[in-house]
């Protein structure tokens, strides 16, 4: 398992999903393991690899 944290765009590869998406999702709280290395008004989104895992295998099931 990966021990950096993944970008919205190394989330959106797992996923097959668009970076925009990604972002979109992450604002509305349906992502877990986001981490906002920025501010509130310029977030810089980051991801747990571990809580994404999870919440893919979740969205498999």
């Amino acid at each position: 398992m990966e021990d950096r944290l993944l970008t919205a765009r190394d989330v959106a590869t797992k996923t097959q999903l668009s970076s925009a998406g990604i972002r979109r999702m992450t604002r509305r709280g349906e992502i877990p393991g986001a981490i906002n290395l920025g501010t509130p008004n310029r977030p810089i989104w980051r991801y747990d690899p571990r809580e994404v895992a999870a919440w893919i295998d979740r969205r498999r099931q």
